[in-house]
């Protein structure tokens, strides 16, 4: 101990200590630690694998997919087939048949016009004028037929030439099928009843005019080919898949699949690793603002921020582990239930969304993940919202599971997943629900005693009769314990009225007054014979007697670790309020009345703070006023509360608790119908009535003597 007093000693005087006693410091401190750790646990599976695998190389084991991903290889490939499935798209261009057929008719007028026109040249020379004129070559054969044959056949084969091109183009002819086309035409053209020569001239013509009328749509094929692409569903390598097994030789596939889940090398996706540093600061920034702004209280204590981030932290670690068997046995339900209990149940909803959306970046960006552990959260924290007793924390626990089952059904349903896979997952379900109040039910003590933070689980421990002070009470100053009992009953009441703690203010009130154990028959209810042992000393030694009791149970109460809260209401559930017997006594019995000092009869402090110490103090002071009441009935029940409510208002011992006048006057309405029912009046027998009784009874055992 000396060593480590001494060591203690020259941290407090060191430099270092210096800047660590500013609360502002500690606060950034737990914020930067909380998102160094937060950072690291998220990021986990980033970290390399030690896999350095080569093309060509066999591999050593298997190698299982840490999380699920999209085979970018695969699903390329799978683009790219049916990319290429889409035939191209052509339109119907009339204008180029048009076109063919105009430029038919031209060489079909050429021909006739060299034969009409030149008539007096040689033949010779009316060839190679017919050829100089017409856009194409022909055979000398070709030309000889056109200007010597008969002009009704020429005409002839020419319309039918023409009505075979027409026919042939308006069913639609492509770069690719004029070839086809040609030979077709062709075949048409010799299948017509004309002599060869005629023939070849027009299978000649007609090769050399027939185009391609189909033109390619270009923005209609690209926008099939894209909506192609688009509707390939994504290769993936689902949680758990092996990506290469064990003696497999290794591909480029296979090391592509590898770096894209950072498995190969040494590589470390520092990309991924600052985005969900950006998550974290965002998230630790919206806790922050809120608590900063709803919830002072907790944000200005150090102690509430260390808890908000080890049961941030603890959840998170746990969840990590629960996601290795599966991706539904992530306990948030856990961390949700011990906010709610320790803090508050409105900062555990918010807690409870960021580590579900945490919870699902874990388990592979899975949004379902997400989905059931904020069911499962939120139902926690509805369910431990009113605890009345410890075991609805396990009642809690088997709601939470059932809900989970629910949730998890909805998702097999939307997700199509096989029936035998929802049942499997709706086991895990139920199991994390029981797994979440065993751990809250497990680390509930813990963080109490080592935060000092009173939950309504341990009001309820320390309501029992058994608890050793209230034992002792009981055994010790046995007017005192009913006493408090009363004054118990009252401040609930009057608590529930106002919107305090209710089981607060009800075990306060069981341990305001157990400083009288040391002295117990100085007070009045344990007083069970005539003598009074105020009689036999002094007014000034009797008020020190009777003050003492406020700081001797502070010190039993600290002695038997009773919570801050219940110490607090001890301290202060008389305030400074005077003692008036004792003074005015002290006044008659002193004849220089000016050496008398009032403070010296006034209790030590401090004033209530609360709505809760408040509200024992007033109950006190009801319950000891009304059991002094003589022949007590509503009416002066009701007026005796209204008068010392009254008469603590005007002491000023109200003045530092947020209690306002509406709030005193129903405070009094439930103090009379609290005290009218304990205190109501009897009905007293008249003697001769008792008497006649006594008589009929004593007969009636006469008879049935007889009769036997």
């Amino acid at each position: 101990m000396n060593m480590l007093s001494r060591l203690r000693e020259r941290w407090e005087k060191s430099f270092f200590a210096r800047p660590w006693q500013n609360n502002r410091v500690r606060r950034v401190f737990w914020i930067l630690l909380s998102f160094i750790v937060l950072t690291s646990i998220l990021s986990a599976n980033l970290w390399p694998q030690g896999y350095d695998l080569e093309v060509g190389q066999v591999s050593p084991r298997d190698i299982p997919a840490p999380k699920t991903i999209i085979n970018r290889e695969k699903t390329r490939q799978l683009q790219e087939e049916a990319e290429k499935a889409v035939p191209d798209v052509y339109d119907l261009d009339p204008n180029i048949t048009k076109a063919v057929e105009q430029e038919l008719e031209l060489i079909f007028q050429t021909i006739k016009d060299v034969r009409v026109l030149e008539e007096e040249m040689p033949l010779d020379q009316r060839v190679e004028k017919l050829q100089s004129k017409t856009p194409m070559t022909y055979t000398s054969q070709a030309l000889y037929t056109a200007l010597s044959a008969d002009e009704k056949s020429l005409e002839g084969i020419f319309n039918d030439t023409k009505t075979i091109i027409k026919e042939a183009m308006q069913v639609g002819i492509r770069n690719t099928a004029l070839d086809k086309a040609q030979i077709q035409i062709r075949s048409a053209i010799y299948a017509l009843n004309y002599n060869n020569n005629l023939k070849d001239l027009a299978a000649q013509t007609a090769v050399g005019v027939l185009r391609p009328n189909m033109v390619l749509n270009e923005e209609l094929t690209e926008k099939l080919k894209k909506e192609a692409v688009r509707a390939v569903e994504p290769e993936r390598i689902l949680k758990g898949e092996f990506i290469v097994r064990q003696g497999e030789r290794i591909t480029e596939s296979h090391i592509a699949l590898l770096k894209e889940l950072g498995l190969q090398g040494s590589q470390i996706n520092f990309t991924v690793i600052l985005g969900l540093a950006f998550l974290v600061i965002i998230f630790l920034g919206i806790i922050i603002i809120y608590l900063r702004k709803y919830k002072p209280i907790i944000y200005r204590n150090e102690k509430y921020l260390t808890l908000v981030s080890l049961i941030f932290i603890l959840t998170l670690l746990l969840s990590k582990v629960g996601i290795v068997f599966s991706g539904y046995l992530v306990p948030v339900a856990a961390g949700s239930m011990l906010i709610t209990i320790l803090l508050d149940s409105r900062l555990a909803i918010l807690m409870t969304v960021i580590m579900s959306f945490l919870a699902g970046i874990m388990g592979g960006n899975d949004f379902w993940i997400a989905a059931v552990a904020l069911v499962g959260g939120i139902v926690g924290v509805y369910s431990v919202s009113k605890l009345a007793k410890r075991s609805d924390l396990t009642r809690a626990g088997f709601i939470t599971g059932f809900v989970n089952v629910c949730s998890i059904a909805a998702v097999g349903l939307i997700t199509h997943t096989f029936p035998l896979q929802v049942l499997k997952d709706g086991g895990i379900g139920i199991i994390n629900g029981v797994i979440s109040a065993i751990l809250t039910i497990g680390l509930l003590p813990y963080f109490e005693t080592t935060f000092g933070i009173t939950t309504s689980v341990k009001l309820l421990e320390l309501s029992n009769p058994n608890e050793t002070l209230l034992r002792r009470l009981l055994v010790e100053a046995p007017g005192t314990y009913h006493h408090s009992i009363i004054v118990g009953n009252l401040a609930e009441a009057a608590a529930e009225v106002v919107g305090g703690d209710t089981l607060l203010a009800r075990v306060g009130a069981y341990y305001h007054d157990i400083g009288k154990l040391k002295r117990p028959y100085f007070f009045i209810e344990n007083q069970f014979g005539n003598e009074n042992p105020h009689d036999r000393i002094s007014p000034t030694l009797s008020t020190l007697i009777i003050t003492s009791h406020t700081k001797d149970g502070v010190e039993l109460a600290k002695e038997y670790k009773l919570p801050d809260s219940i110490i607090d209401i001890i301290r202060q559930h008389h305030g400074n309020s005077l003692l008036t017997y004792f003074y005015h006594r002290a006044a008659t019995e002193n004849e220089r009345q000016e050496n008398i000092n009032e403070d010296d009869f006034r209790h030590s402090g401090p004033k209530p703070q609360t709505k809760e110490a408040a509200v024992v103090m007033l109950a006190d002071s009801v319950e000891a006023a009304v059991r002094s009441l003589g022949k007590p009935n509503p009416g002066r029940i009701e007026g005796m509360v209204r008068k010392i409510i009254k008469e603590k208002l005007h002491d000023g011992q109200l003045d530092e608790c947020n209690l306002t006048l509406k709030d005193l006057d129903l405070i009094a309405q439930q103090f009379v119908k609290v005290l009218t029912g304990i205190f109501h009046s009897r009905i007293e027998y008249p003697e001769n009535i008792a008497k006649e009784v006594k008589e009929i009874e004593g007969r009636k055992v006469q008879n049935g003597s007889v009769n036997q």
